[in-house]
């Protein structure tokens, strides 16, 4: 249990030095002056930390490459949040036009600047492909019946993409692992997608909502099954996703290898 507690606290401790890392990135002095420096995503930190922390990598280019995750993440997430309508502060778009490519631009100088080339051209790939998808999901809204299985595809790759190619680059020959993201992806998306149920019409939400709900408990079963039959290490970074969804958005027992 000493151990457990321990191994618990080292995680914690290394999540938030990421996380302050990746906001010490984020940070402009201007842009602080109008606009909130986002929060971290910490589905997308935790996520990302767990793959090259299984890969072996080192604390420092863990740091790196997170944090480079997480500058492409959260500019496209500031370009998508950008109000369209006509009373919005213009001043505010503007600057969030700005910080959105602020962000995703950096990953562009951080990884060079550390010779990380080839991830430079993986993640211009999965901007194209994130953006891609998040073309063909303003087409589908609102949800429905009818076009919630295309819904979820498109989501699944938007909030996917960038960790897919942390999994090519250093995941190659471990398909399980690959699966693992991608399931783990796809519950974070059906999680996301059941909290928003609730502001759906009564008519729409009657139906998905539990269909949802369904699919995410059984995505949570499905990772665990496959993570009992991997080494300590890696049912140890990517259990805690694990939990951290489960707590997120069914609140249920921590699993603790063994139990």
């Amino acid at each position: 249990m000493e151990k457990l507690l321990t191994e618990r606290k080292d995680r914690e401790s290394a999540s938030l030095r990421m996380h302050k890392h990746a906001l010490t990135q984020m940070s402009h002095r201007y842009l602080k002056q109008w606009l909130d420096t986002p929060i971290p995503e910490f589905f997308q930190l935790q996520t990302a930390a767990a793959i090259l922390q299984t890969a072996g990598r080192e604390e420092e280019e863990i740091e790196l490459v997170t944090t480079v995750l997480l500058l492409i993440y959260h500019g496209l997430s500031t370009h998508e949040n950008i109000d369209d309508q006509p009373t919005a502060n213009q001043k505010s778009r503007q600057l969030k036009v700005l910080a959105g490519d602020y962000y995703s631009s950096k990953y562009f100088y951080l990884l060079a600047a550390n010779g990380k080339i080839g991830l430079i051209g993986r993640f211009a790939q999965a901007i194209a492909r994130i953006n891609e998808a998040k073309a063909e999901r303003i087409q589908l809204l609102p949800p429905n019946h009818s076009n919630i299985e295309t819904y979820l595809a498109l989501h699944e790759r938007i909030d996917g993409e960038l960790l897919y190619v942390l999994c090519a680059e250093y995941m190659q020959d471990e398909a399980v692992l690959s699966d693992i993201v991608r399931m783990l992806v796809y519950v974070q998306v059906l999680g996301l997608q059941y909290n928003q149920t609730k502001s759906m019409p009564l008519q729409v939400r009657n139906g998905i909502s539990g269909l949802l709900y369904d699919r995410l408990k059984s995505g949570l079963a499905a990772v665990r099954s496959l993570l009992s039959s991997q080494s300590e290490l890696v049912y140890d970074k990517f259990m805690a996703v694990c939990n951290y969804l489960d707590q997120l958005y069914c609140s249920q027992t921590i699993a603790v290898k063994g139990e």
